[in-house]
């Protein structure tokens, strides 16, 4: 529920929001896998090249290249889809966020003592009276 509130918090100032702890966490992500590619010797440009002694050897340069599509990935769904502009307009995608929030992490971002979050039912902060009766939440 932290984790609701804070991008509540941060979809208020802008609808695209650009400095935020997830595009840090992706950048790290990229940086560190940019010097450990570089810098170490398993990891360098040259890896994956045939090795005569060892020509089964595991070839580490996949993996931080998977660190940088993943971090690219993770920044460019939090800045640009996971937001008011593209996720309130698009049927499919508000579905499938209150399927994953609701179903596949168990509702890690609803609280139905205060009636917040967002749940497999919805946004609970927008549901109206009518909505709250039918669903059981209040009496």
């Amino acid at each position: 529920l932290v984790y609701f509130f804070y991008r509540y918090r941060l979809l208020e100032k802008n609808n695209f929001p650009w400095r935020s702890w997830e595009n840090l966490l992706s950048l790290t992500t990229f940086t560190i896998a940019w010097i450990v590619y570089f810098t170490t010797p398993d990891w360098a440009i040259d890896a994956c090249e045939d090795d005569p002694e060892n020509p089964n050897r595991w070839c580490p340069a996949p993996l931080s290249v998977s660190f940088w599509v993943t971090s690219i990935f993770f920044s460019f769904l939090s800045t640009f889809i996971m937001n008011a502009c593209v996720m309130g307009r698009s049927d499919h995608l508000r579905r499938f966020e209150m399927w994953f929030f609701g179903k596949i992490l168990c509702e890690l971002s609803v609280t139905y003592d205060w009636l917040h979050g967002l749940g497999s039912d919805g946004y609970m902060m927008h549901y109206t009276a009518e909505k709250m009766i039918k669903h059981g939440y209040i009496t």
